[in-house]
Order: structure tokens, then C-alpha cells, then sequence
């Protein structure tokens, strides 16, 4: 599921390779088990959508060094009880979880003080937050790619004003293989558009230091050699 890129993970439902940060060689050679793929209801407080993923990040001191990931969609529902945040920071640290990708779809200047909080108290347990955003179309042109565009410029102004608190990274899931039209094992038709995607969200990015990861589904690494190159 991420990109640009370097670091891979492999998740329990075949679907999506985890590659990473934006500038590394995707082409490494290097291997990744997926551990832990469920939905699960955490002592009553959220409901999320979890995958903890050991991967080998190229942008660690280590690069041999396990990363364990934590997906977690609709952040504001999982944040509406008392004490979530810290129930989140909590459950991370039991389950040796050091990176969550929080989903922004919410944020908004009304939000934000919620996501500061809980960046926060990730931060203070020296767990990496990345702004996660999904999307069936945003390979498209247009209208779709360009409101992925503008959530990314809403994070890189949420870093701005929050500093310290602000995201470590952007992670994107966009996952135009779920449109009936991108069906197939051998139909990639829409990876250009992908990767111009890809390539418009760095440009963005790159200019502040900004990591991108992307989760690219799977079917795409079983292209052949001229398609995989576009990564």
C-alpha cells in the first residue's frame, strides 16, 4: 500500500503491496510478511480498520529495522469517547506498533485541534504519525485528482500552524483497481494516471520535507517490466 517507492509490507488479504517513502527504489529486493490484518472493537472506545504490517523502511537508521503500521479510518468516530487518544497511543505501544496513518477525510479547521491532540500523545510515546487518504479516483485528472491535491495542501497547512504537532508524513490509498472498469489481473490501464498522482502530491510535498508513501495494490507488481518502471 505505499510507494514512491522503498519500503515493503505484504497484507494478510493479498491485496495491496506496502512500498514507501517517496524517493527510495522500490526495486530493492527486499522482503515483507504482513502480521495482522482485522477489524476489531478496542475495549468498547473505537472501531478502526487495523493492519500492522512488518516492513523494511529505507528511510530508517536501520534499514533492516522492522516498522509496525496502524490504519485507522474515521478518526474522528474513534476519537469521540473520553480517553481514546490515549487508548489508541496505549494500544500501540502493547502491540510494538511505531508508525499510524490516520485518515484526514475529517480535518478541517474546526477538527484539528482533535488531530493535534492525539499527534501529540503519539509523539510523546515516539510513534510517527502519517495524514492517510483514500480515494477510488484520485488517478484521475480532473476534478478527483485535484481534491486529493487540495487535501494535501490542507495537511501541509495543518503542519504549518500546528508545528510540532504536525503529521510526519503523508500516506496515500488510492485504489482505482476497486472501479469495475479497472477489473482484471492484467488490467493496469489505469497506472499512468496513478503514478501522475503520485508524481503531483511529491511536488507538493518535496518542497517541505514531507515524506509520501503510497499502499499500491499488488496486481501492479505483477506487471510487466515497462509498467513496474513507472513506480
Amino acid at each position: 500500500m505505499n510507494r514512491g517507492w522503498g519500503r515493503r509490507g505484504y497484507n494478510a488479504a493479498n491485496t495491496f503491496m506496502c512500498l514507501a517513502r517517496a524517493g527510495t527504489n522500490l526495486w530493492t529486493g527486499r522482503q515483507a510478511v504482513a502480521i495482522w490484518h482485522a477489524r476489531k472493537l478496542y475495549r468498547g472506545i473505537f472501531f478502526v480498520a487495523l493492519m500492522a504490517t512488518l516492513a523494511f523502511p529505507l528511510h530508517a537508521a536501520d534499514p533492516h529495522a522492522p516498522v509496525h503500521g496502524l490504519w485507522v479510518w474515521r478518526t474522528l468516530t474513534a476519537l469521540k469517547a473520553s480517553g481514546s487518544a490515549e487508548a489508541v497511543r496505549d494500544f500501540c505501544r502493547s502491540e510494538g506498533i511505531d508508525e499510524v496513518y490516520v485518515s484526514v477525510a475529517e480535518l478541517n479547521g474546526t477538527t484539528e485541534s482533535q488531530y493535534a491532540d492525539l499527534i501529540e500523545k503519539l509523539h510523546l510515546a515516539s510513534i510517527r504519525v502519517e495524514a492517510l487518504m483514500g480515494s477510488r479516483d484520485a488517478d484521475e485528472p480532473g476534478p478527483p485528482r485535484e481534491k486529493l491535491l487540495n487535501a494535501v495542501r490542507e495537511i501541509l497547512r495543518f503542519d504549518q500552524r500546528t508545528r510540532a504537532e504536525g503529521f510526519d508524513g503523508i500516506h496515500l490509498d488510492i485504489e482505482p483497481q476497486q472501479r469495475r472498469e479497472n477489473q482484471g489481473p492484467l488490467n493496469l490501464g489505469f497506472l499512468p494516471g496513478l503514478v501522475e498522482s503520485y508524481r503531483a502530491v511529491r511536488q507538493l510535498a518535496d518542497p517541505v520535507h514531507l515524506p509520501v508513501d503510497a499502499d499500491i495494490p499488488i496486481k501492479v507488481l505483477k506487471g510487466d517490466l515497462s509498467q513496474r518502471q513507472l513506480l
